[in-house]
């Protein structure tokens, strides 16, 4: 069987236009969202601290009210 000829251009391309179709759009801005961890530390009231997790999605419109 013979061997595809595949640029590198070639396959970032590929790529990027698959990763493009699936992305999720901003509903204000209709930008794509970038996916962020957000890290929140709370003391508990024994006081001991714990740190909250959450996966949020950001874009320039949000970007504001998530970095502070």
């Amino acid at each position: 069987m013979a061997k595809k000829d595949s640029s590198f251009q070639a396959k970032v391309a590929k790529t990027a236009a698959g990763a493009a179709a699936y992305a999720v759009k901003c509903p204000k801005c209709g930008e794509a969202l970038q996916p962020v961890q957000l890290v929140v530390s709370e003391r508990t009231p024994k006081g001991s601290w714990k740190f909250n997790e959450r996966y949020l999605g950001a874009c320039k419109c949000t970007s504001k009210e998530i970095y502070g």
